[in-house]
């Protein structure tokens, strides 16, 4: 049985992966992961300032679905848990006939028109002056206050940035993965949160999953004016934080809820709480299935090929590789497994990676194994 839900999560996971390789838009070249990644921020965003709706981890899940069964047009969620609630939530946002599927579709058009707004106007203006149009476009959209809007608009500009940034552990000077179109930051975060959903249907815990939705939608809202600092970036895992903490304060701007929502940007790093945890393994896990998802397709380099990778050339990774490592996706797996070992609150955590190691992501319904270490 839980090898069956093992599968189901990847099942869902490679499906909703297809969000961040195929095009949305190809003027602006957004993939349709960055579409939902900006309605995703809306919806936080908005909701944080205004409090449209009660149902706040409805609305995540109905724009998610939307998504994933764009792409994927025949896929009912077979065998997950909660097939019957995905279905319903799909149909509503389809029929568009209830309250939180109404919000949902108008939080994806906002995003959509904002997003050709920013396009057309950002570098036609001075700042100051495409902020405030930016406001008060969004406030006629949502017919909310002029003041509020603007902030949420230079928010949301703000972390546009994501949209058109490669994650660092994919690039030329870490595993250089050959991808057509290589994984973005907001692409990223998509799949934390379609990651999360899944688990909570196959491996449900007592836990607030609203906040580990909102805690994901906006996790990487320091990146836009840091960039994404790995371990292997000569930085302290101190002047990091410290970093980012300052980033995620100016990125909030005026805001508000800032307060709010930094407190739940320094809940998700303590991982002192349960949902914050959970955010946090979510996080990390996502950025190893998509290397095991990379080595399946072909993407990643072999260990003969990276003569530029700081990573490989730290002395942990060379000494996983005297011990038998033979892949990039191998280095992965030795170097992140002890985040979930021994985790007796979320144990499916260290199976789903052993999981995807003993797994072919590229087949549309894996048969799966669990092999002991």
């Amino acid at each position: 049985m839980e090898k069956q839900r093992l599968s189901n999560v990847l099942d869902f996971y490679t499906k909703a992966n297809k969000l961040k390789t195929t095009i949305f838009n190809e003027k602006y070249d957004e993939s349709y992961a960055d579409h939902l990644f900006g309605s995703l921020l809306l919806t936080t965003l908005i909701n944080s300032e205004f409090h449209e709706t009660y149902e706040l981890d409805k609305i995540y899940r109905m724009i998610l679905l939307k998504g994933i069964s764009t792409l994927n047009p025949d896929y009912n969620f077979e065998g997950l848990r909660n097939q019957g609630q995905m279905l319903k939530e799909k149909v509503e946002m389809e029929d568009n006939n209830y309250y939180s599927a109404n919000l949902a579709n108008r939080y994806m058009r906002v995003n959509y028109l904002l997003r050709d707004f920013i396009h057309n106007k950002s570098n036609k203006m001075p700042y100051d002056k495409f902020i405030k149009k930016g406001g008060r476009k969004l406030s006629l959209l949502l017919r909310q206050d002029e003041d509020k809007c603007r902030e949420i608009f230079k928010c949301y500009y703000l972390n546009e940035r994501l949209m058109n940034s490669i994650r660092t552990g994919w690039d030329k000077k870490h595993w250089n993965i050959s991808a057509p179109r290589v994984e973005r930051i907001s692409e990223h975060v998509v799949s934390t949160m379609a990651l999360a959903l899944a688990l909570q249907s196959e491996f449900p815990h007592d836990m607030n999953y609203e906040k580990i939705f909102k805690m994901l939608s906006i996790h990487e809202i320091g990146e836009n004016i840091i960039g994404d600092i790995t371990p292997f970036d000569n930085v302290t895992p101190e002047e990091k934080k410290e970093l980012e903490h300052h980033a995620m304060k100016e990125a909030l701007g005026g805001l508000t809820s800032k307060d709010s929502l930094f407190g739940l940007l320094l809940e998700f790093d303590s991982q002192d709480t349960p949902e914050s945890k959970f955010a946090h393994y979510c996080d990390k896990i996502d950025a190893d299935i998509q290397s095991k998802l990379y080595e399946d397709q072909g993407y990643h380099h072999s260990l003969d090929d990276q003569h530029y990778n700081m990573v490989f050339l730290n002395p942990k990774a060379q000494l996983f590789v005297m011990n038998g490592a033979t892949t990039p996706f191998d280095i992965w797996y030795l170097w992140d497994k002890k985040i979930y070992e021994n985790d007796e609150e979320f144990p499916e955590f260290i199976t789903l990676l052993k999981t995807a190691k003993d797994t072919d992501l590229c087949k549309e319904k894996p048969k799966v194994k669990v092999k002991e270490d």
